[in-house]
């Protein structure tokens, strides 16, 4: 809101005939410069004394809302700069702009406004408020514009009033240390326009949360880390793709690893189904850069889109397969430790792969098939929607895809532990250390991604859980998981496994080293003991 003082012109406007002040009979304060009912005043003056007082501007002059309240002709207000503490009820019915800027204000009483049922402008920025209660304006039902910028406001409250405000049209909350933004705050303000978060912290928006404006034609989210959150997606996409393919393609046609062993088998297809998820990364990623600021006006027709639909199955097959793989990925380490010292055949790893591809691609596609509407209720395609109660499907996904995947969490963690204890138990002293090594190395392989596989599906069943149980989950973290802990995963997984392969050559060159220089010093050795 611009701050321009009340001059003559203006007031002339109002008043042509200059003859306001005749007729009530009344001097001009000398504090004062007046034109009719139109009062542009520097210093404190006795207002009650001018009952027909109709505009005041009292910019800097030390005045508090006591001491115009009873004007009730009173439509216009500037009170910026007057060091106000705390507002009080005003008895200003017919008051319409009210501008409280600049001054001290530390917190709203519920009441302060109650009485203010014309207003329709209310200027509170520039004051030291640091929560906000949107019941503060419960009974405003007039209020068009409100302004609440550079306050040190770090919350806002919804309130427990069920009151709706649907003429509010324009809300500025700029400047602020906010952090966390939910549109459930402003689920009352059904008419809502214009919205300014610009110049905050803000780190996510929640998808759902502006449901209840769906008249929200400007966001200005101009100055927030979000940006930063955009880059770091992008980095995390990038990484996901361009890694599982440069390995895919590494494994296949240059080392030509990707089928010499059972483990090779299931790794190469673990890097394709990270690829998977890579790539629903990458939608989400055109499409933030596609819409940006105007999202809202589209997020309709987003979320039911073919491009939304077919990245959301995208990255359930990927979970699901991952998850199988990482499975069988355990279970051919512990075979292979274990006392029958058995390990998966290469053409067993294929038809593990293959029947985990099948499966997964039917419990996904199970309810396209069905005819449920799965998909459509987020912004980020995955149609596990916490908040969204009565969707079809709902009960179907959570099992297959909440607690299927923390069992799977948990058998993969505890086959891996296993697989450690055993290979520190176990009696491998009839082989050669070659032999031991090369056989530890295919058991482990690959461990190190399960590991953190098996996290990533620990906290995602947790949340999901306390979600589809009712619980509170806080929207930032639903952001977090679907948009970077998925993707994160499978962008580490190339890393992970190239940090795996380095080392475990490094160790395999130490011990060939090792054995050379035993081999050299058991020839030299030879000659003395025949002589």
């Amino acid at each position: 809101m611009q701050h321009t003082k009340l001059n003559q012109s203006s007031a002339t406007a109002a008043f042509p005939n200059s003859d306001d002040e005749w007729l009530c009979q009344r001097d001009c304060p000398r504090a004062c410069q007046c034109q009719g009912h139109a009062f542009v005043c520097s210093f404190s003056f006795p207002a009650a004394n001018y009952p027909h007082l109709r505009y005041l501007d009292a910019a800097d002059a030390a005045m508090d809302p006591r001491d115009v309240t009873g004007l009730t002709y009173l439509v216009w207000l500037r009170l910026l700069g007057c060091s106000i503490v705390q507002v009080s009820v005003m008895d200003l019915p017919n008051l319409r702009t009210l501008d409280l800027s600049t001054n001290y204000i530390f917190r709203l009483d519920r009441n302060a406004f109650r009485t203010l049922n014309n207003l329709r402008v209310l200027d509170l920025s520039n004051n030291l408020i640091a929560e906000l209660d949107m019941d503060v304006f419960v009974e405003m039902d007039n209020l068009r514009h409100l302004t609440l910028s550079s306050n040190p406001v770090s919350h806002i409250f919804k309130g427990g009033s069920e009151a709706k405000h649907p003429n509010l049209q324009s809300l500025e909350i700029s400047r602020a240390p906010l952090e966390l933004f939910s549109g459930d705050s402003l689920s009352s303000f059904s008419g809502l326009t214009r919205l300014n978060l610009s110049l905050n912290a803000i780190v996510a928006i929640n998808e759902t949360g502006f449901t209840a404006t769906p008249g929200l034609v400007t966001l200005d989210l101009r100055g927030n880390p979000l940006k930063v959150h955009r880059v770091l997606m992008m980095m995390i996409t990038a990484v996901a793709v361009v890694g599982n393919v440069v390995w895919v393609v590494l494994k296949v046609c240059v080392l030509r690893t990707a089928f010499v062993t059972p483990v090779d088998i299931l790794l190469t297809n673990l890097h394709v189904m990270d690829l998977l998820m890579g790539l629903y990364s990458l939608v989400v990623v055109i499409a933030d850069l596609s819409y940006r600021e105007r999202y809202f006006s589209v997020r309709e027709e987003w979320t039911v889109s073919t491009a939304c639909t077919c990245a959301g199955i995208l990255a359930l097959v990927s979970y699901m397969a991952t998850g199988l793989t990482s499975c069988t990925i355990t279970l051919s380490g512990l075979l292979l430790t274990s006392k029958a010292r058995q390990a998966l055949s290469r053409r067993q790893a294929i038809l593990c792969c293959l029947l985990t591809w099948s499966l997964s691609l039917l419990v996904i596609l199970l309810p396209y098939m069905l005819g449920w509407q799965v998909h459509g209720h987020t912004d980020n395609c995955i149609p596990l929607a916490h908040k969204v109660r009565t969707f079809q499907g709902r009960a179907y996904l959570f099992v297959f895809m909440i607690v299927l995947h923390l069992v799977i969490a948990l058998l993969s963690a505890g086959g891996q532990v296993s697989l450690y204890w055993l290979k520190d138990t176990q009696d491998d002293f009839h082989l050669s250390v070659t032999d031991r090594s090369l056989k530890m190395a295919e058991a482990t392989r690959g461990s190190l991604l399960v590991l953190v596989d098996s996290l990533r599906r620990l906290a995602v069943g947790v949340i999901g859980t306390a979600g589809f149980a009712g619980g509170s989950v806080p929207d930032d973290i639903n952001v977090f998981f679907a948009v970077f802990l998925l993707p994160t995963n499978a962008a580490l997984n190339p890393l992970l496994y190239a940090v795996s392969v380095v080392t475990e050559r490094k160790r395999l060159a130490t011990e060939q080293r090792l054995l050379e220089r035993l081999s050299r010093m058991r020839a030299q050795q030879a000659p003395k003991s025949k002589s």
